[in-house]
């Protein structure tokens, strides 16, 4: 596209012109070149173009744009069908620096690590009566009496018992049970995120 374009008055060599003319002309350039050149330091693009730019400021002859939802935001790639301007609600800080916070979740068994449960060890007490065995009924037999005497009989004889009466024991072992221990609420629990990712900044401008 030319800046310029047809000067008004096309003056050709070998013929006259007024001042008016050459003014004119010059004039038409002055104009043509302020309207379509960019000054020096400037960017061009056509008027209400759209990009990022990785400084604090936008350039000459753009304008930095401050509406909430180009703070914090993350940009995305799309095909023009798809476009939408923006979205989400959540700031790009949140996912780049962290800390980000899973969904809780419950383990179940098979998640669990194999593991192995110990019995802390435990004991049987005994109950035993006390009992006696007596000696068979008319028998003689030794004692131990406190008297002096070891033995009894009647006149000059006496008889060995050969065996004492029978008697049973009430031993018996008491029963117990073994205690596994365990602990544990069973609820869910989450996984924190801390990210902290590099970056850069930029901000986005519209072209005057």
């Amino acid at each position: 596209m030319p800046i310029i374009g047809n000067l008004p008055n096309n003056l050709q060599n070998g013929t006259t012109a007024d001042a008016s003319q050459v003014m004119a002309d010059f004039n038409f350039i002055v104009n043509q070149v302020n309207a379509n050149a960019n000054p020096t330091g400037t960017l061009t693009a056509p008027s209400g173009t759209t990009m990022a730019f990785q400084q604090a400021s936008a350039p000459l002859g753009w304008t930095a744009q401050t509406n909430a939802i180009y703070l914090d935001a993350f940009m995305r790639s799309v095909t023009p069908s798809a476009f939408s301007g923006s979205g989400g609600t959540v700031g790009a800080g949140n996912l780049i620096l962290g800390p980000i916070s899973g969904d809780g979740h419950v383990l179940s068994v098979a998640e669990m690590p194999a593991h192995a449960h110990t019995d802390s060890g435990h004991v049987h007490g005994t109950t035993e009566n006390p009992h006696t065995h007596p000696g068979p009924g008319g028998a003689s037999f030794y004692t131990n009496a406190a008297s002096g005497a070891n033995y009894g009989g009647g006149g000059t004889s006496f008889a060995i018992a050969a065996a004492t009466g029978g008697a049973t024991t009430s031993l018996t072992v008491n029963s117990s049970t073994a205690n596994l221990q365990n602990t544990g609420g069973g609820g869910a629990h989450s996984h924190t995120l801390t990210a902290n990712c590099k970056y850069v900044d930029q901000i986005v401008a519209v072209k005057s």
